[in-house]
């Protein structure tokens, strides 16, 4: 296993962020998505990113169906922001 000290590459979170976050009482499905994409955004120095739900089933384990309310959960709290791309779903 690699270190995981920040030298290694590893994803920064500002402390007001995890502070809010803690403060949400989440399900475990949606922090695990939050993280997720917070790894995928902010891990590789980016605002936003297209996710399709192929990688968020690989990197999560979790089902289409649960990755689908889970979006739908986190955008009806305004925790998590969808577009859509022209063309897309």
């Amino acid at each position: 296993m690699a270190s995981p000290q920040l030298e290694n590459g590893h994803t920064r979170i500002a402390n007001e962020v995890l502070e809010e976050l803690v403060k949400l009482h989440l399900l475990g499905a949606e922090m695990s998505m939050i993280f997720f994409v917070i790894r995928k955004t902010w891990g590789y120095q980016k605002k936003v990113d297209i996710i399709s739900f192929s990688q968020f089933q690989k990197g999560l384990g979790i089902s289409r169906v649960t990755i689908s309310k889970t979006i739908k959960n986190l955008v009806a709290r305004n925790i998590l922001v969808k577009t859509h791309l022209l063309g897309g779903n």
